[in-house]
């Protein structure tokens, strides 16, 4: 998903559709996602990026877990 990887498997958007669907709190595994899709290759998987981590962090992604995101 992110530009080290060109083999994007297009579903990026999805991805952050259901992260934004999930109505717990969400951990690393989903920063991990939501951070590789900032720095996707397609500028509009990265504006949608940017407004899902508006709206996740910090109320469903904590800061700690999301600045750890690698």
């Amino acid at each position: 998903m992110s530009a080290a990887y060109p083999e994007n498997d297009g579903r990026t958007p999805e991805r952050l559709d259901a992260l934004l669907a999930h109505p717990g709190r969400l951990g690393p595994m989903a920063a991990t996602v939501l951070a590789a899709a900032l720095t996707a290759q397609d500028a509009g998987c990265r504006i949608q990026a940017a407004e899902a981590l508006t709206t996740l962090v910090p109320r469903r992604i904590p800061v700690p877990v999301m600045a750890g995101a690698a």
